[in-house]
């Protein structure tokens, strides 16, 4: 996956975050508690597909079901 530009709103503990990486390697750090798994996190959460983008989770077990999911540890 390359990363051109990445906006993150409201996820976990990120109000409101921009990055532009423009499809170049980047790094996430920072000390414990900084947000560094949020980031993560909302990278995992991206639709990997067309029809994903029109399946809005509703509440955070069915985003955590589809994190899951994407990281093949649940069907």
């Amino acid at each position: 996956m390359r990363v051109l530009e990445l906006e993150i709103n409201n996820v976990r503990g990120i109000l409101h975050l921009q990055l532009n990486p423009n499809g170049r390697n980047f790094a996430v750090w920072g000390p414990n508690g900084s947000g560094k798994s949020a980031v993560v996190d909302a990278i995992e959460l991206v639709p990997v597909s067309a029809e994903e983008w029109f399946d809005v989770p509703s509440s955070f077990e069915e985003w955590e079901e589809i994190r899951l999911r994407n990281l093949g540890l649940m069907r």
